[in-house]
């Protein structure tokens, strides 16, 4: 069980740095698409893939300890849970996130346009 003590901390360094390579390289894909509602989907599916990263490893680490019962891997679970509250998002940050014109910004308060655009590519 001692070699939990190395796993554990290399997933969580894997987690974060991994989840937030994966968001910046497909953030500059979404940075590519000129539609506002392709910006959002990449940004989201970007997001999910960031986070997916956090849970694994947050994940990981709490089935250790329920294995394992040291409360140290429930102590470590709390690295993850703290940078995936780090990372979430709003729309401020979206908008930074997605070098939004003063257009953008515009239609993202008012979500219909959006929302409809988005209902027709479906």
């Amino acid at each position: 069980m001692d070699i939990f003590k190395y796993i554990v901390p290399l997933l969580i360094i894997i987690g974060i740095v991994g989840g937030n390579y994966s968001f910046k390289k497909q953030l500059k894909v979404a940075l590519a698409r000129i539609d506002l509602p392709d910006k959002s989907n990449y940004y989201r599916s970007a997001l999910m893939v960031s986070y997916a990263f956090l849970e694994g490893s947050a994940f990981f680490t709490i089935v250790v300890y329920l294995l394992t019962g040291n409360m140290l891997f429930l102590g470590l679970a709390f690295i993850p849970i703290l940078s995936f509250l780090l990372f979430v998002s709003s729309i401020e940050k979206a908008q930074y996130d997605l070098e939004l014109n003063h257009d953008e910004k515009q239609r993202i308060h008012t979500p219909e346009t959006v929302l409809d655009k988005m209902k027709l590519n479906s």
